[in-house]
């Protein structure tokens, strides 16, 4: 556990001129009694003198010999010159400021936004800022969903504030309050003011945290900024919900939905346009009644381009409205080549042929040819795949049900083996007359599909449980809800297979995505441009008709085809190609970013040790760059992005030497719900409980002055005098002068004749 210990350094000062003063190794007493002894004992010396002396000269050497005795006993009265010293440490006090988005509502006195009144009470109160700063350690916080430092507030000195603005998508008083808690603990506290509408709309309880703060002594002023109820004269216009499809295809076509929530006081008219990449598609005014009214307008679209496209819906705003954040919304839908074309032949009378021809013809983006061959026989069939070049330049994929090989010709065979190398796909369902038993490892497509054949592969009985291989469980085909936890759990409950067709083994190139007990079930690889697949299984009709999942069903065998036909790339002959599994998150959401890696004619050979680079931008922000690995393959990374914004994920495929064999890129948005103008009443209640819990006092916005007042009476910090003594009696010039006086009566007493 780290420990992160904050100190207070304590200010020294000085107090007024250093006082001499005694500090005597004996008893003053006893100094008393030993200064009479050097008098007696001087006068007595020279008293018993056998020589005549004048009175004077007898004085002066009394004088002398005192003085010596005299310097030794103040020696031992130890002179010291006393200093005395005041250290102080200053208590601490938090000014903090709510610069959520809220507090751009234009509902403080004197018509002004909340926001802009606290900015007043802060530039009318400089002498008591300037006071607090004196008396106390002044700590600065601004807050929204997080707290953080700053070095000034709104208001304060005469500098620009522009850098500051209340932007903040959410509030959280109990952020807040932990962060007070951490700094304040272990220190002398005078209190925190706080400045805010109240409007806390996270999940966590703000009043058990501000207890916390009563428990170490940091009282909480509050103002309270804005109304309780809606104001009369209430103007807001905002862009509620932009619908988007995540997913278009050039020539199809999308409707993109708006709704416009507008509260006013009286009619007005605003204008609404929606853009697709900048270029206008809607230019409407609209009639916006008094009161609450929501409206919603369905924009028909028709995407021309493939790619990502950001979708922007615009309000205009009318006069002195309230917060004009929510005006703008954006979104982004990805653009796919035309619909898919799938043909699905099938040689036998089964449930498995209705359930798979439903789900794919229901589908928007598909184009579905299904032929049930039963009633032909044994007969070899060139119709039972497209004779044409224009019949197959339609295909994306081709889906073989329950045939035996030689129903087919060869050179169909080898013909559909070529359109798979082309970029085009394959898959092959389970049947009695499939794979080895039917005779497919001796044809074109063996080569083809990812597992090896013999005739002697035997069908497996069931029940057999399906689920998905460890390494596979978010591959794109298997999605089959957007939360991996819960899409595997959907996997679980889907019915057992009453049996699967047997292969020999998968081929080393290839990847299992599902088993069927211990056997191979759903099993795919990349063959040239193009991709094929096998399912081993005839029985996902029970999906829907046995155990209700119909949608499930659907789910299954539209993204399998899509991956099958890279549907969700922009072009076959890319050796990069990257995808998210959505393109609409919210901040906290877990983003799963993946990207496949293959050969092209153009980058035959060079990509075995080829760097697959990976970079996560935020627009106009920063950027975070990292190795997916090397080669060819497929690549998965999960981020959780720590901000709201625009982002760009970008792969590379760099060589050693530094050449480009491929790049791609996708664009994300990620948006913190805006709970804070969900609704714009202030929330001045909490705000009265939160300061009465901590021992403080809740002000109303006219009377914000007062809180710094109450503030400024606070005592808060550490003072202690510490005095400190020089000592002056081994100084070298008392010895001098100890000296020079025996010296003296030395030479006296010579010259005298005494010695």
């Amino acid at each position: 556990m780290l420990l992160t210990l904050a100190v207070t350094p304590y200010a020294a000062e000085p107090q007024g001129e250093p006082v001499f003063g005694f500090e005597p190794f004996v008893p003053t007493w006893l100094l008393a009694l030993l200064a009479v002894a050097v008098v007696a004992g001087a006068v007595r010396s020279y008293a018993r003198s056998t020589r005549p002396l004048t009175w004077l000269r007898r004085l002066a050497l009394w004088f002398l010999r005192a003085c010596a005795a005299f310097v030794v006993l103040a020696c031992l009265a130890c002179p010291v010159l006393v200093h005395a010293t005041v250290y102080r440490e200053k208590g601490l006090c938090f000014l903090v400021l709510d610069r959520s988005s809220s507090m751009t509502l234009t509902d403080a006195p004197k018509n002004r936004s909340r926001w802009a009144h606290a900015g007043s009470l802060f530039a009318q109160q400089q002498e008591a800022l300037a006071e607090l700063g004196r008396r106390f350690e002044v700590r600065r916080l601004l807050f929204d969903a997080r707290p953080a430092e700053t070095e000034r507030l709104p208001g304060e000195g005469s500098a620009d504030d522009s850098n500051v603005r209340p932007d903040g998508r959410a509030t959280d008083l109990t952020a807040l309050f932990e962060r007070l808690d951490r700094e304040a603990a272990g220190s002398d506290c005078a209190g925190a003011l706080l400045i805010s509408d109240g409007r806390h709309n996270t999940s966590s309880d703000p009043v058990a945290a501000v207890q916390r703060l009563r428990g170490i002594g940091l009282p909480l002023f509050a103002v309270g900024v804005g109304q309780e109820e809606t104001p009369a004269d209430f103007r807001d216009v905002q862009v509620k919900v932009l619908e988007v499809p995540e997913r278009a295809y050039v020539g199809g076509h999308v409707s993109i939905v708006v709704e416009l929530e507008s509260t006013l006081p009286q009619p007005a008219v605003v204008p609404l346009t929606v853009t697709v990449n900048d270029q206008e598609i809607l230019s409407r005014k609209l009639q916006l009644p008094a009161g609450t009214e929501t409206q919603r307008i369905e924009v028909p679209y028709t995407p021309k381009e493939l790619g990502m496209q950001r979708v922007v819906a615009r309000a205009g705003s009318v006069a002195k409205e309230a917060n004009i954040n929510n005006n703008v919304r954006s979104a982004f839908l990805r653009v796919f080549r035309s619909r898919l074309g799938v043909w699905y032949v099938e040689g036998a009378i089964r449930k498995e042929f209705g359930a798979i021809r439903s789900a794919l013809e229901s589908a928007p983006n598909v184009k579905l040819v299904a032929i049930n061959a039963i009633g032909l026989g044994d007969q070899v069939r060139s119709d039972l795949l497209p004779e044409t070049d224009a019949a197959w330049q339609d295909l994306r994929l081709v889906i073989l049900g329950d045939f035996p090989a030689k129903r087919f010709p060869r050179k169909q065979l080898e013909r559909l083996a070529q359109f798979v190398a082309d970029g085009g796909s394959v898959l092959m369902i389970g049947g009695i007359e499939n794979y080895g038993p039917g005779g497919w490892h001796l044809t074109p497509l063996s080569d083809v599909l990812p597992v090896e054949m013999g005739w002697d592969d035997q069908a497996v009985q069931g029940p057999l449980k399906i689920y998905p291989t460890p390494e596979s469980v978010g591959h794109p085909a298997l999605r089959l809800a957007e939360d991996l936890a819960e899409s595997a759990a959907v996997w679980r409950r889907l019915p057992e297979l009453p049996g699967v067709n047997g292969v020999k083994g998968v081929k080393p190139a290839a990847r299992k995505l599902l088993n069927a007990g211990l056997y191979p079930l759903l099993v795919v690889q990349e063959y040239g441009k193009g991709r094929s697949g096998v399912f081993t299984g005839d029985a996902t009709w029970k999906w829907a008709l046995k155990a209700g999942e119909s949608e499930m069903l659907k789910h299954f065998w539209r993204s399998l085809a899509v991956w099958l036909t890279r549907s969700d790339y922009r072009s076959a002959d890319k050796v990069v190609f990257v995808e998210t599994d959505r393109l609409q998150y919210l901040l906290g959401d877990e983003v799963n970013l993946n990207a496949v890696v293959q050969e092209t004619d153009d980058a035959k050979g060079r990509l075995a040790d080829a760097r697959v680079m990976a970079s996560l931008a935020l627009q106009n922000g920063a950027r975070r760059t990292w190795e997916l690995g090397r080669g060819q393959g497929t690549f998965a990374s999960r981020n959780v992005p720590p901000n709201p914004g625009t982002y760009t994920f970008t792969v590379q495929a760099i060589t050693p030497g530094g050449e480009e064999l491929g790049k791609d890129s996708v664009s994300f948005q990620v948006d913190v719900p805006d709970v804070e103008n969900e609704n714009p009443k202030a929330n001045l209640r909490l705000l009265q409980r939160l300061a009465g819990a901590s021992g403080g006092t809740y002000f109303d916005a006219e009377h914000g002055g007062q809180a710094f007042e109450q503030l400024l009476q606070r005592q808060a910090g550490y003072e202690k005098t510490v005095r400190s003594s020089s000592p002056l009696w081994n100084h070298w010039s008392l010895f001098l002068v100890f000296v020079a006086l025996l010296t003296a009566e030395w030479a006296l007493r010579k010259r005298w004749g005494l010695v």
